[in-house]
């Protein structure tokens, strides 16, 4: 029943309310609220009694009363009701007492901006400092973090390294308005964690958000595997975030609105615009359609432009629709882009300060012919020409900085695309990330000089039969060239070929002998091939013990007939590759050798360590080589990573092989550097040179060698092209402008690892949190305990993401694993950094702005060796600085804690209102709180002013003075410390604490 006294909930007010009037007679009520103890009834609001609620308040809750033996206003702990209707009120272990509801408050400041600090220590309610310095050190390294990431938390509470290519992209993502991007990074630079960034970002803007995440088949589980370990992410699994592979994304689009839709390896996706299958555009069209009425749309592929213009305009479709038309004259528009960005790219790649006057004045003058129009650009060009004129200084700082803006507007304005954010393995700031490529062993297996090699009697097969254009049926001019990749997977496919062909039984009478010596040529280099395997593995495991081997086989039958023949030979130190399932390989030193398939060349991450990669079988393709390679050579800047080393085996004889690996070395030199951003292009050369494969044999591989190789050749041609065309899609000078931001980033995560053993103070010794040792070394659980200071709803709640509940009970929920140390996260076992956007930090904070301990303390300080004339008295004050539109929403925090990051501003001052200078008084002032000080050594000893024990300072700061004293001191402070931010008057303060120190000499 309603009454007067009782506190109250209602729809009319938020928080809790107290009723201090009932009027029967028009059934309404007047409420009051505790905004401090100056002002315990204050904001009077009148309510329908019939809206009212009473509240049960929870064990644990924060209270606020009078303490009836002095009197004196305290904060406490409610202990839960009382027989009588009276409630058991908590001040400190062993001090307690029964009171009526009407004598109890709970704080409730609605909508103001923040507490009235100075209203408690003007009171003198106040705590003991055992919780006000755990509470000052936590939220001092809570908000340096907060500052440091500009409020992106999934920056620092995702388990990775932070890489400033990665925090480039994410950041250029997370604050523009239209979030609708193609991630282009080359193979290996980490394209899923800056996606994987984003989408934790925006979840944690908006939980709300539904995610669509679809993936080539085979990286279904390693995307879940990874939003699970690195992104946390796993408990919203087909409710809010749905990872589906590309052949399931239509079913999903038609039961899911996307507010968030990210496709993986787009260029598979991209070709279906241009299908004439009715299903596969369908799909195109349904994914364009999801894209378009997408609040977020991330892209990622690392495929290069050059040769593959279609689908890149099919990719950038999806992106934006009307600027990129899926029609001829759209296409011819964007290959005739794509040429003049080529032109540009030439001039942009000479507009360094490092070329001399003569040259940058020509380039400004051939910018200008180019974009007559373009105002702004015109502008920078006016005001570059003079610093570069033939009389100007050439080393000016004037002269760099003008041409840096002019390239940095250049590269925003006219590359390809605007949404297209693109790093490559050569930049500079990138190449260093990567263990690079150590070349290639060529290992040869014997072929009896007394016989001929399968390769050699199938060219002869060729030249006698298929050239001069024979009747065959075995072996034909259109089948040809898949026996000839039989042939460089593995001698057991043409054995197995030749045996199915002869028990078939339709063919020429002469190509009966021809597949009998197949099936004899396969037997005998099938085993000569297997022994080179093993020998060459047995001296690589020799070599080093910490060596392992990726062995590619191609052909699933390959690669079991591969892995049974090593198992044979090494046993365990062996393990086959199985889709979907995470290599042990990977994480156990003792596994020595990785067998795969074809499905193995594609989404493995298998980077890190001295490990080599053996070509059992070597394609006909310059991409699935390059992927292969890729698997290895890929972001390793969070651990210990090797040259990768190629090795080949090949027959030793003259044959289509040996042509093919030396073009391969040689030519392309794909062993020693990355082609990525030539594959297209290169595929382009090999499919066309293939078409001559009848007439001219292992010829065309000649041919092709004399077109490829050299300075001349065009691998070397393509390259320059690819520079020239990459110089304005680079984020180079992004990069370079979030460098600053990554270093400092970096620093304050660094920091954060000796800050959270303060943070914790407050998790243990404040809040009794129990921290328990993790199963991996470094980690640690916190579980909540009968002690622990905190309501457990409240706690379940706000830590839902961030709880083990295998192995939680109701009434000791228990955190995930966690680990102050970054490089122990990052190893992707799913440990939550313990850093800010983390749930259980955010549960800890959220919980310290409800839980007012510790905003005020008062102590004395008895000097033990020094005589003062009179005390001093030292007043703290601890100011949050923010720009005061971050506080409206989580958006608007991010973008303005980019344009004044977070700072907590402390200042002293005396009793008398003059701020404190001295740096040996603010020393002796700031030192821990000490209450013991038994020891002859000690300097001082700490006296708690609690609230029996302030009549100690009575005759030196009388009470009758006291609140005029403070609100003083409050009132200068805030004055001094605003007027150092007078060139900024966007700026909110908020005095987080505000506590004193009175020096008393022995």
């Amino acid at each position: 029943m309603v009454s007067i006294g009782v506190l109250v909930r209602s729809k009319c007010f938020s928080g809790i309310g107290k009723v201090v009037l009932i009027n029967e007679e028009t059934g309404f009520a007047e409420i009051s609220f505790f905004e401090s103890p100056l002002s315990p009834n204050s904001r009077i609001q009148t309510c329908l009694i019939s809206e009212l609620n009473l509240t049960q308040l929870h064990d644990e809750a924060v209270i606020y009363c009078k303490n009836s033996q002095s009197s004196k206003w305290q904060r406490a702990r409610y202990g839960g009701s009382r027989p009588d209707d009276f409630h058991l009120v908590i001040y400190r272990s062993g001090e307690q007492e029964s009171l009526d509801i009407s004598e109890i408050y709970i704080l409730n400041i609605a909508n103001k901006d923040n507490i009235d600090v100075k209203a408690f220590l003007a009171s003198r309610t106040t705590d003991s400092p055992r919780y006000s310095e755990p509470r000052s050190q936590f939220m001092s390294s809570y908000i340096k973090q907060r500052s440091a990431c500009r409020s992106l938390s999934s920056l620092l509470s995702t388990s990775v390294e932070l890489e400033a290519h990665q925090l480039a992209i994410v950041r250029r993502v997370l604050q523009d308005d239209n979030k609708k991007y193609l991630l282009a990074d080359e193979v290996g630079l980490g394209k899923t964690i800056e996606a994987g960034m984003i989408i934790r970002e925006l979840i944690i803007d908006n939980p709300d958000s539904v995610v669509i995440i679809s993936v080539p088949d085979p990286l279904v589980e390693q995307w879940k595997n990874e939003l699970e370990e690195r992104f946390f992410l796993d408990a919203l699994y087909d409710d809010t975030v749905f990872i589906c592979s590309h052949s399931n994304i239509s079913k999903v689009l038609l039961d899911n609105t996307p507010t968030v839709l990210v496709i993986d390896e787009a260029h598979l996706i991209s070709p279906l615009a241009w299908s004439d299958k009715l299903t596969e555009k369908y799909k195109y069209d349904q994914i364009a359609d999801a894209a378009k009425n997408s609040e977020t749309c991330l892209l990622l592929s690392g495929t290069p432009l050059t040769g593959n213009e279609n689908n890149f305009l099919s990719m950038l479709h999806l992106l934006s629709p009307e600027s990129y038309e899926l029609t001829d004259s759209g296409l011819q528009s964007f290959k005739t882009k794509i040429e003049e960005r080529e032109r540009l790219g030439g001039i942009y790649q000479s507009l360094n300060d490092s070329n001399d006057n003569f040259t940058l004045t020509d380039n400004l003058n051939l910018i200008a012919e180019m974009f007559p129009f373009d105002e702004k650009l015109n502008q920078l060009l006016d005001e570059t020409r003079p610093l570069v004129d033939w009389s100007s200084n050439s080393s000016s700082e004037t002269r760099t900085t003008a041409i840096k803006v002019l390239r940095q507007y250049l590269g925003e304005n006219y590359r390809l695309h605007q949404r297209l954010l693109r790093n490559r393995r050569e930049d500079p700031s990138v190449a260093f990330l990567f263990p690079g490529l150590d070349g290639v062993t060529r290992e040869v297996w014997s072929i009896d000089k007394q016989s001929i090699s399968i390769e050699q009697y199938l060219d002869g097969y060729r030249n006698e039969y298929l050239e001069s254009g024979q009747p065959t049926q075995a072996i034909t001019q259109d089948n040809y060239y898949s026996w000839l990749e039989d042939a460089l997977t593995s001698p057991m496919l043409i054995g197995n070929r030749a045996k199915i062909l002869l028990e078939q039984g339709e063919m020429m009478p002469f190509e009966v002998d021809v597949l009998e010596s197949l099936i004899e040529f396969s037997t005998q280099e099938q085993q000569q091939k297997d022994s080179k395997l093993i020998e060459v593995i047995k001296s690589c495991i020799n070599e080093n013990d910490n060596n392992q081997l990726i062995v590619f086989c191609g052909e699933n039958k390959v690669s079991m007939h591969v892995y049974q023949t090593l198992k044979n030979e090494f046993g365990n130190q062996v393990e086959l590759h199985q889709v979907d399932s995470k290599p042990k390989f990977c994480s156990s030193p003792n596994i020595k050798v990785l067998v795969c398939d074809k499905q193995g060349e594609d989404g493995l991450n298998l980077h890190g360590g001295r490990k080599s990669v053996l070509h059992y079988s070597l394609p006909l393709s310059f991409s699935r080589i390059e992927q292969r390679l890729g698997r290895v050579n890929r972001y390793s800047a969070d651990i210990k990573a090797y040259p990768v080393k190629s090795i080949v085996l090949l027959p030793n004889c003259e044959s289509f092989s040996k042509a093919w690996f030396d073009l391969l070395n040689r030519d392309v030199g794909i062993f020693n550097n990355s082609v990525a951003s030539l594959q297209y292009v290169l595929e382009e050369f090999i499919n066309e040179a293939m078409s001559n494969l009848i007439v001219q044999g292992v010829n065309v591989l000649s041919n092709l060698s004399e077109l490829l190789g050299g300075v001349n050749g065009q691998v070397y041609q393509e390259r320059q092209k690819v520079i020239i065309q990459e110089q304005l899609n680079s984020m180079e000078a992004d990069i370079e402008a979030v460098s600053i931001f990554t270093d400092s980033l970096i620093t304050s995560d660094d920091e954060a690892e000796s800050d959270a053993l303060l943070m914790s103070i407050w998790i243990k010794d404040c809040l009794h949190f129990k921290k328990l040792p993790g199963e991996i070394l470094g980690t640690f659980k916190y579980i909540y305990t009968k002690n622990t200071l905190m309501d457990i709803n409240t706690f379940i709640s706000d830590c839902i993401f961030g709880l083990d509940f295998e192995n939680s009970t109701y009434k000791s929920p228990m955190t995930e694993l966690m680990s102050f140390d970054r490089t122990i996260c990052s190893q992707g076992q799913k440990i939550y950094p313990f850093r800010y956007g983390q749930p259980f930090i955010e549960a800890i904070y959220k919980t310290l702005l409800n839980d007012r301990r510790g905003i005020c303390s008062a102590r004395i300080r008895i000097l033990q060796n020094t005589k003062l004339p009179q005390p001093v008295a030292g007043f703290k004050l601890e100011w949050l600085v923010t720009h005061q539109e971050s506080k409206t929403t989580s958006t608007n925090q991010k973008k303005f804690d980019e344009v004044f990051p977070p700072k907590i501003d402390t200042q002293w001052y005396f009793s008398s209102g003059t701020e404190i200078d001295n740096p040996n008084i603010i020393n002796l002032l700031e030192k821990p709180y000490e209450s013991h000080g038994e020891t002859k050594s000690a300097m001082y000893k700490d006296v708690n002013l609690r609230s029996e024990r302030w009549s100690f300072i009575e005759e030196h700061f009388p009470e009758e003075s006291w609140a005029d004293t403070v609100n003083k001191v409050y009132e200068n402070s805030a004055t001094n410390l605003k007027s150092n931010y007078l060139e900024n008057d966007s700026l909110s303060f908020e005095c987080l604490s505000m506590s004193v120190v009175i020096l008393y000499g022995k």
